[in-house]
């Protein structure tokens, strides 16, 4: 891969001046559809789990 360092530098100096963390952990919300008689999504429901190790369970349930 080639890139431009200087362009590297400045996407790295800018992202330092936002004063986020480097990585980021935490729960992720759950998305639930409603369908319709034909099948066509009529409604979507969010919600936000409590336990992060369930969740990541689930996770690894779903993608082995």
């Amino acid at each position: 891969m080639h890139f431009d360092p200087k362009l590297r530098d400045q996407v790295v100096a800018r992202y330092q001046r936002l004063n986020l963390p480097a990585y980021w952990a935490g729960i992720n919300a759950d998305l639930t559809a409603a369908f319709g008689p034909r099948g066509r999504v009529t409604r979507v429901t969010i919600s936000y789990p409590r336990d992060y190790v369930r969740q990541q369970l689930a996770y690894s349930r779903m993608y082995p």
